[in-house]
């Protein structure tokens, strides 16, 4: 039995195929577009090291790690560019170079194995120099002198010298006099007067008062007064005026460094995985035998 359709007839064919299309295509876009951006669960491991459990992007069997996790895990994103999703920045896992990886579906666990130049470089400080800003003193002050007499066939002598200072969360003020008795005559000469205020922190001194200048070879020293404002590098005692020199490496793994010098142990330090530098060794005159042994978790040495 034939039955014959008017063209009015198949235009209304032709709109319901069209509908039910379109409405089969939209959900087939919706499932698609769900299962292109999907976080998963999983438990993350580098380089042998467990990181705990973190959600991880799979876009089209591509995985994308945040940018914070990533931060935290110590890797260095700044040759990479970031996908950005619902405000928060991801990062492909197998655009890292020097990255690779292994994801388990069954036991939802990412083993990724990491160069060591892709992590951030940690840096340590062979000399340590922790100086802190001293507590101020209370105000106090003190008396020194130095005293002689002689006495021979009825005549007399004596001379003494005298300090007297006072100090307080402020400074040192001090001055000397010279008092001397000979045969009757008395007589009594300040030699010198400083007010003398520290700053630790600064190394500089601040001095203000009577002085003496340096000798040099075309003169002698000279007494003068005035105010006097230096550097003073000896109120840091720890304080290194000469550059020192540094050593560098890097480990695949958390691991010990130990640095000898001179075969002998000046310091030791637990590293992360990654590069690593020690600045301002610990030598005294910039010579001697330096030794870095490295030790990672499973003992093996590395020197």
């Amino acid at each position: 039995m034939f039955i014959r359709l008017i063209p009015k007839n198949y235009l209304n064919v032709c709109l319901l195929l069209l509908a039910i299309l379109t409405v089969t295509a939209q959900t087939l876009l919706a499932e698609d577009t769900a299962l292109t951006n999907e976080e998963v669960l999983m438990a993350v491991v580098i380089n042998q090291q467990p990181q705990g459990i973190v959600f991880i992007l799979r876009r089209n069997d591509r995985l994308f790690a945040e940018a914070k996790d990533l931060r935290r895990w110590r890797l260095n994103l700044s040759d990479s560019t970031p996908v950005t999703l619902d405000g928060e920045d991801f990062y492909e896992l197998d655009a890292l170079v020097g990255l690779s990886y292994e994801f388990d579906e069954l036991s939802q666990v990412l083993t990724i194995q990491v160069q060591p130049s892709l992590f951030d470089a940690t840096e340590l400080q062979g000399v340590v120099t922790d100086f802190r800003n001293p507590t101020l003193s209370p105000p106090g002050g003190f008396l020194n002198y130095d005293v002689s007499a002689n006495h021979e066939q009825g005549r007399a002598m004596s001379n003494g010298l005298l300090e007297l200072g006072g100090f307080s969360g402020w400074g040192v003020g001090q001055t000397r006099i010279l008092a001397r008795d000979i045969l009757g005559d008395t007589s009594a000469i300040r030699l010198d007067t400083t007010l003398t205020r520290d700053l630790p922190m600064q190394m500089a001194s601040m001095r203000f008062g009577d002085a003496i200048s340096g000798a040099s070879s075309w003169g002698g020293a000279v007494r003068l007064g005035g105010l006097q404002w230096a550097t003073n590098f000896s109120i840091q005692p720890g304080f290194i005026s000469f550059p020192l020199p540094g050593i560098s490496g890097e480990v695949a793994m958390p691991s010990t460094v130990d640095l000898y010098v001179d075969d002998v142990l000046r310091m030791s330090h637990e590293v992360p995985s990654g590069p690593f530098s020690i600045q301002d060794l610990p030598v005294t005159n910039g010579q001697g035998d330096a030794r870095l042994v490295v030790r990672d978790m499973l003992g093996r040495e590395q020197v």
